[in-house]
């Protein structure tokens, strides 16, 4: 049977099967939790520029002065036209690159590198074929070598608040394009950040399937307490999303404006769309992001 195939890494020779994951005794139920108060983060007059140093080559500047202050807890969509720098404030946030100015704090102390107190989900899964379901979700403890009984109970539990139970020991290629972002968000919750950090992590899925992995996203982050970064450029995604909008301008990317969304949760996709509120942002952010002159 499926459900009893062992999970094998041929890397790690990791071998164990679906009736060794933990049956949920009530400890791991989703409940809400506070904010972590390690979710904090500032960006303080964060500016990037991009150069190959070839001859006559000239440099881009992607990000300029750039300075915004978030609470943990909260769920942040930055939002822009393509090429606005949101991928770039991003990739600094999560330690990947170092901004040419200002600073990034996430909890009071200076990003200096990629750490473990911030999950990152890109906008692909980018799933290890050689593991199913459950070894893909539990990659990072696995490698940092922590136990098993307490990575697969942690696994079990991520697995249910995604939706996942019944495909633990399925491959990355038995599954759809959701049910891997599925996995790809499980895997970067198991270890239970501070915060998320997220790249458009279903700009590539359908539309019905988008606003369930929307909803999905909403329901895990406010059983985790943690802190999510979202980019986006979809308008509509970042309004049933967002506590709090961060629209960009064009490329040099600057703070055009920020605005606290007075949707209450939960939020229906059918009720929003006849929302007066909602109709009133969107045309606000419409004209930010069309004619950022009138925000600068």
């Amino acid at each position: 049977m499926k459900n009893q195939e062992a999970i094998d890494d041929p890397q790690k020779g990791l071998k164990f099967s679906n009736e060794a994951i933990p049956v949920d005794d009530g400890s791991f139920s989703p409940s809400t939790k506070p904010p972590n108060p390690g979710g904090g983060i500032e960006f303080i007059n964060v500016g990037h520029i991009y150069g190959n140093h070839k001859r006559g080559s000239t440099n881009t500047e992607a990000v300029a002065e750039f300075s915004v202050s978030i609470k943990p807890g909260s769920l942040v969509c930055l939002l822009g036209p393509s090429g606005c720098g949101k991928s770039t404030l991003l990739n600094i946030l999560a330690g990947f690159e170092k901004p040419s100015l200002g600073q990034v704090l996430v909890g009071g102390k200076k990003v200096s590198g990629p750490g473990p107190d911030r999950g990152v989900v890109f906008q692909e899964p980018n799933l290890l074929p050689w593991r199913k379901v459950i070894a893909n979700i539990t990659l990072g403890p696995d490698l940092a070598g922590r136990p098993k009984k307490e990575t697969l109970a942690k696994a079990r539990r991520f697995i249910e608040l995604t939706g996942l139970s019944g495909f633990e020991t399925y491959a990355p290629y038995e599954l759809s394009g959701g049910m891997k972002q599925r996995v790809a968000l499980a895997r970067a919750w198991i270890s239970e950040p501070p915060i998320m950090v997220m790249d458009e992590p279903f700009g590539a899925l359908d539309a019905q399937t988008r606003i369930s992995m929307q909803e999905l996203l909403v329901d895990v982050w406010e059983k985790t307490g943690s802190t999510i970064v979202f980019v986006t450029h979809d308008v509509d995604e970042a309004l049933f999303l967002a506590d709090r909008i961060l629209v960009m301008t064009p490329r040099p990317g600057r703070l055009s404006k920020d605005i606290i969304s007075p949707l209450a949760r939960p939020r229906i996709y059918e009720s929003l769309v006849v929302n007066s509120d909602y109709a009133m942002m969107k045309r606000e952010i419409l004209l930010a992001m069309r004619k950022p002159e009138y925000y600068i």
